[in-house]
């Protein structure tokens, strides 16, 4: 079973509000039984209106959510990715092999 976790990095600006999300790095880990692997990303958040949430009232589950609003994958789809790598990391489908011509 892999154990998910989610980290963010929020870039702040001063306007329209203190403290105003303008964009989120994000990163989605994965680990099982010590083999890792994460995806990640970044999304440019559009200026907030009447919803606009105070920095100090922010959840993780806010900030995910903006971060899968923006994009065209569901969580399920960002933890079967991470699954796929840490899949080949146990039983690799591939490999790199250097070209013929560079053969000793």
């Amino acid at each position: 079973m892999t154990n998910y976790t989610w980290s963010f990095d929020l870039k702040v600006s001063q306007e329209p509000y203190d403290d105003t999300v303008t964009e989120v790095h994000w990163r989605l880990s994965g680990e099982r039984n010590g083999d890792v692997s994460s995806v990640y990303g970044s999304v440019s958040l559009a200026e907030p209106g009447a919803d606009f949430i105070a920095f100090d009232n922010l959840t993780e589950d806010t900030v995910k959510a903006w971060c899968l609003a923006d994009m065209q994958q569901s969580e399920a789809d960002l933890k079967a990715s991470v699954d796929r790598q840490i899949d080949d990391v146990i039983e690799p489908q591939a490999a790199f092999k250097s070209a013929p011509w560079l053969a000793a």
